[in-house]
């Protein structure tokens, strides 16, 4: 399923390559803004005044470009008017979405700083030891929340209990979708974010997601087989004749295929 995953996503992101282009230059304003607030923002009460209306565009923005990386993954060829929907039905999601995250991490730089003042240093050190491995687990978890927000719920509550039941269940898959996100951000770096960007992120997420609900619907109709032994050559048979045999050379020079 995993090399199948990486094929998927790589292609469904070049067949679309100018709308994750357009996807990649709306986030740029919300993180530059993200970034740059301590330079042109005169104090702290106005730096962190921008830095939260940069977080609450930028996860507002990321609600819509998730939902059109989900229609890319379905083999759609979504426009900005699915965009647009998309954004005026996620933003209030996406905005207690940021407000939860922002007080956590408040919260957790506080609980840090009280940790390292506790007199007994073991103590002090386990606590931050298991601050750091339960943020660890949110970010990993949090890789679905988008992806779950635009294919299956939104409602906030059973939004947040699918993405950990999804974590706990597949924590390994939820490791391999970290690394390969770093991995999209770092040679983003190199085009300074247009490609494949963050646009490209979304889409890597949304195909984990749309693949590994297939392991699920299997589970649900057959309610004794092995959770361990998923037959994926059988689960993706359809998808892998919806991207076909690709080559790099037919990819490039699709004429002489």
């Amino acid at each position: 399923m995993l090399g199948f995953l990486i094929k998927k996503a790589f292609f469904d992101t070049w067949d679309n390559l100018f709308r994750v282009l357009l996807l990649n230059i709306g986030f740029y304003a919300p993180v530059a803004l993200l970034v740059y607030a301590p330079v042109i923002a005169p104090g702290l009460a106005l730096t962190l005044a921008l830095q939260v209306v940069a977080l609450a565009c930028f996860c507002v923005y990321t609600g819509g470009a998730s939902a059109v990386a989900s229609a890319i993954a379905d083999y759609q060829s979504p426009g900005f008017a699915s965009f647009w929907d998309a954004i005026q039905d996620t933003y209030q999601t996406t905005l207690l979405f940021a407000l939860v995250n922002g007080v956590y991490f408040v919260i957790l730089q506080v609980a840090f700083r009280v940790y390292a003042q506790v007199d007994q240093a073991v103590l002090g050190m386990m606590g931050q030891i298991i601050l750091l491995w339960v943020t660890v687990g949110w970010v990993l978890a949090a890789q679905f929340f988008f992806p779950i927000q635009s294919r299956l719920e939104r409602t906030p509550r059973k939004m947040i209990r699918k993405m950990l039941l999804l974590f706990f269940d597949n924590t390994g898959l939820m490791l391999v979708l970290a690394v390969g996100a770093l991995g999209i951000v770092a040679v983003s770096l190199f085009t300074g974010g247009i490609l494949p960007g963050l646009g490209a992120v979304l889409v890597w997420h949304n195909v984990a997601l749309k693949l590994r609900l297939y392991k699920y619907d299997y589970l649900e109709e057959h309610p004794d087989a092995d959770r361990k032994k998923i037959p994926w050559d059988a689960l993706l048979v359809d998808d892998r004749d919806r991207v076909g045999k690709r080559t790099l050379r037919g990819m490039i020079f699709p004429w002489k295929e």
